[in-house]
Parts: C-alpha cells; sequence; structure tokens
C-alpha cells in the first residue's frame, strides 16, 4: 500500500473512526509500517499527538450522534465510533468527560432547548 500524504491524515480518520481504533490502526490505514514515523510526522504537520487527535475526533463524534439521536442505544453509539461495546463507551466517556454517557447525553440535550 502506498504512504499517503500526512495532510490526509485527519480525513481519513474522519471517514474510517468506526474502523479505527488506534493511532496504530491509523497509521495503517494510512499506509504506514512504523507506528513512530507516523506519530512524528503528525505531531510535526499538525502540532498535536496523534493519539490526542484520535481521542478528540471520536469524542466530537460521540457528542454529535447524541446530539442527532436521542434514541440511539449505547451499544450502537458505541460501535458507531469504534469502540467494543456500551462498557467501553462508559469507560471513554466517563473518563474524558468525566461523567457517564447517560449524564453527557443529558447534559447535550438541555443545552439545546
Amino acid at each position: 500500500m502506498k504512504v499517503k500524504n500526512i495532510r490526509e491524515a485527519d480525513e481519513i480518520l474522519a471517514l474510517n473512526i468506526q474502523s479505527i481504533r488506534t493511532v496504530t490502526e491509523w497509521a495503517t490505514f494510512m499506509g504506514y509500517h512504523d507506528i513512530s514515523f507516523f506519530s512524528r510526522r503528525y505531531r510535526n504537520h499538525y502540532n498535536l499527538v496523534a493519539m490526542k487527535r484520535l481521542t478528540n475526533m471520536r469524542m466530537k463524534q460521540i457528542e454529535l450522534l447524541m446530539k442527532n439521536n436521542r434514541d440511539i442505544l449505547n451499544y450502537e453509539l458505541a460501535r458507531r465510533v469504534g469502540l467494543r461495546d456500551e462498557q467501553d463507551l462508559y469507560n471513554f466517556v466517563s473518563y474524558h468527560r468525566g461523567c457517564s454517557p447517560t449524564q453527557l447525553k443529558e447534559k447535550l440535550v438541555s443545552s439545546q432547548s
């Protein structure tokens, strides 16, 4: 597989967020065999650590799906953002936002009203 230009990294991540769980998988999607090389190129180009971008993009996607589909099940939400199941979703959201997915959804819904 041909190595893609690092400028395409964010777009590739956004299009494949459901399939990309780790920076290693992201680097593979980009055609890189050396994760360190991908991470270094990403950091040098975007001035941001690749793992931070992956986390931010996943969190943004979770919040967007919660806002646009209030009835989405946590399992379905987890699968659509590349997490294994609702427990992974719970752990991810509680670590990065300090609340459960249900609490986050309630905050997002109340802020729209």
